[in-house]
């Protein structure tokens, strides 16, 4: 009975001095005193894979996290693991501290040497961290070296490739848990290929094109950020991070800097757009490998192995090849790119590779065989980007383009002779193709008309009269029986069609007053004088006139 209530006195005497101990969250301390986990606003997990050369590097940013700490909202929870054995920790920071909690808290089969290259893992930390403390908001931050679309953190020989990272995600998924924001603390990892993997398991991810400085984010800043805000949202949050994250590397870090915040489920429209051009790729490869290749020279490429801003990359291919259809459909590539792209920044250090053309997202571009593990990502499945690696890479050392010349007369005539032109006509001669393709354009290059036509023996002859005056230009293609593009040209004419003006009114000079006997003449945009008049004798009104002139 004494020893009851000894225990009951010395537990009221010891409950305030812990309620007052430094670094605790007491809200969280109570909460559990009632079997009940209170909701906080952020729980951010961070996966610190340091078993390699950045193993110095995980006690430098822990105590960054710790001038943080947990707090006002905010749960930072860390997995780490440096180059040692016996050296995987589970940590929640505390300001100023680290609250070590035993790994078989997580799984009970776990000890202290981990394989943070496991999926496994990373689903385990990542359901326990969620149920331990849970929040609003979930964000999920990769720490360790980079490799694309290759891979992350690696560990001890392996390493979390884009497949298992998605495989991790999804098991985490499954378990009713959704992740608001994924950041990606690994050098190269701001691919289209890595996002479109997260696409559906993650909201917005945040990643850079280029690499990542040994130091990584700035986690003191980042944090902090949270802490400060609690009920910012993933956007601010992310627009917030990147602007400090440049911000810190022009004054700290040895390399250009790229970083940028994707919304993931706008990927739809990213991925469906890139299989569009990859098909016209595919069949202009053949024709157009000098260009495409010339284009891929001079797309901003950064640290990994042939990884080149797609949307840089798209509007180069574009203004090298001339091809309409490629402009047309690399317009839509990169207007989705734009929409999935939420916000991006970048700097370029003057002894470092430039970083002045990222747009957000890069893409893998070799002038190799397509490998075994390429094949395995969403990517290859989704679009045929992959099938144009392939029809690319024979085509790099040839000399001369894979063509058939013939010969294409495009102009403009005077069909009912009255001086003015108003038709456009095309001719080709007999050559050895399937079909031409024409795609006539306006002066605002715009495409008015689209033509197609099977080729004849004696070749193809035909017209078209616009309906409206101006000058005009045509792309004509010329493909096999395969749709292999064999010749392309680009055409302008200076059509001038007939228009009917009509010309009226009151004519008042500069102080007001009526002017008589004054000349009014009708100019085109050329100035080809198309109609002409002359006010009455009395000034005040324009003689009529009606004709057709030069539009």
């Amino acid at each position: 009975m004494k020893r009851v209530a000894l225990w009951t006195l010395v537990f009221m005497i010891l409950a305030p001095m812990m309620i007052g101990l430094p670094g605790i969250n007491n809200t969280r301390v109570q909460a559990q005193s009632t079997g009940e986990i209170e909701t906080g606003k952020w729980t951010v997990m961070i996966y610190m894979s340091g078993d390699s050369s950045l193993s110095d590097n995980v006690l430098d940013d822990l105590e960054e996290m710790k001038d943080v700490g947990s707090g006002n909202g905010l749960e930072i929870i860390v997995l780490s693991d440096r180059s040692g054995v016996g050296d995987s920790h589970v940590y929640r920071i505390l300001e100023g501290d680290v609250e070590d909690i035993p790994t078989t808290d997580i799984d009970p089969t776990w000890d202290d040497e981990l394989n943070l290259g496991d999926p496994d893992t990373l689903s385990s930390f990542v359901k326990w961290a969620v149920a331990e403390y849970p929040a609003e908001n979930y964000l999920l931050d990769l720490w360790g070296h980079g490799n694309g679309w290759i891979g992350v953190c690696p560990d001890k020989g392996d390493r979390l490739t884009s497949v298992e990272l998605q495989g991790a995600l999804d098991s985490v998924v499954a378990s009713g848990i959704s992740i608001d924001m994924i950041s990606l603390d690994a050098c190269q990892m701001g691919m289209f290929e890595v996002f479109y993997q997260l696409m559906g398991r993650v909201d917005y991810a945040i990643g850079s094109e280029k690499d990542v400085p040994l130091a990584g984010w700035p986690y003191d800043t980042f944090l902090q950020i949270i802490k400060n805000e609690p009920d910012i949202t993933p956007i601010d949050l992310g627009q917030e991070f990147i602007d400090s994250y440049v911000t810190w590397s022009t004054a700290n870090s040895g390399y250009s800097a790229t970083l940028s915040l994707i919304q993931l489920d706008r990927l739809e429209d990213v991925s469906q757009a890139l299989d569009s051009y990859a098909g016209s790729l595919m069949t202009d490869i053949g024709y157009f490998h000098p260009e495409i290749g010339l284009a891929r020279s001079n797309t901003e490429e950064y640290d990994g192995a042939d990884q080149y801003d797609l949307k840089h990359l798209v509007s180069n291919i574009g203004k090298m090849t001339g091809s309409r259809v490629l402009q047309s459909k690399g317009g839509d590539l990169a207007k989705a790119i734009d929409e999935a792209v939420l916000y991006e920044k970048h700097w370029t250090r003057l002894d470092d590779e430039p970083a002045d053309n990222a747009t957000g997202m890069s893409i893998w571009f070799p002038r190799t065989m397509v490998s075994a593990d390429y094949r395995k990502l969403d990517i290859s499945i989704d679009t045929r980007w992959d099938e144009f690696l392939d029809a690319a890479y024979p085509k790099w050392s040839l000399d001369e383009r894979e063509k058939i010349t013939a010969e294409i007369v495009f102009g403009s005539q005077d069909s009912d002779d009255d001086g003015l032109d108003d038709t456009i006509f095309i001719q080709s001669q007999p050559g050895d193709y399937t079909d031409l393709f024409i795609d006539v354009f306006d002066e605002q290059d715009m495409t008015v008309q689209t033509f197609e036509a099977s080729a004849q023996e004696d070749g193809v002859e035909f017209s078209w009269s616009p309906t409206e005056a101006g000058v005009y230009g045509a792309a004509v293609y010329q493909r096999d029986a395969a749709g292999t593009l064999r010749y392309y040209q680009l055409i302008s004419s200076d059509l001038q069609s007939e228009k009917e003006y009509i010309i009226s009114g009151t004519v008042i000079s500069n102080a007001g007053k009526r002017m008589r006997n004054v000349v009014i003449l009708a100019i085109d945009s050329q100035d080809n004088t198309g109609e002409r008049t002359q006010t009455k004798g009395n000034g005040k009104e324009v003689g009529r006139g009606a004709g057709r002139g030069r539009g």
